[in-house]
């Protein structure tokens, strides 16, 4: 017989799994298994509900790009990083776009704990870092 823990784990995994449409998060459904669960009170909701509230936060995040840029990006800006991360990942990603003036030039981009920084405030930081060959 599976442990208590082992059974919470697969029983939200599953609740997970059938909230996903060809890889993305369908969130009405990840919002009726939620409200399901607190109203049934199955044994153990709270645990399945922390276990699957979980899964559902690292889903978006994985699939959720933040774009920080020293100033608005233009819309054919906007594009090519849309389209260039699109083809890294192989997916169609979930885009936040923010203003950070702190950034002299140039993009940071976050997934997840995935951080890529192409600021020029990072290149100057590399080329005057011990290791640099200059």
């Amino acid at each position: 017989m599976m442990n208590a823990r082992k059974d919470i784990q697969v029983q939200a995994r599953r609740l997970y799994r059938a909230c996903l449409r060809d890889d993305s998060l369908n969130e009405p459904a990840a919002h009726r298994v939620s409200s399901v669960l607190l109203e049934k009170k199955p044994r153990g909701y709270l645990e399945i509900l922390k276990v699957f509230t979980e899964l559902v936060r690292r889903h978006v995040e994985g699939s959720t790009a933040t774009i920080s840029s020293a100033v608005e990006l233009t819309d054919d800006e906007r594009a090519r990083v849309v389209e260039k991360l699109n083809a890294r990942y192989g997916r169609s990603l979930d885009y936040r776009w923010t203003v950070d003036p702190r950034l002299l030039a140039g993009i940071i981009v976050r997934m997840g704990d995935e951080v890529t920084d192409c600021s020029v405030r990072m290149r100057l930081k590399s080329l005057f870092s011990p290791r640099s060959k200059f």
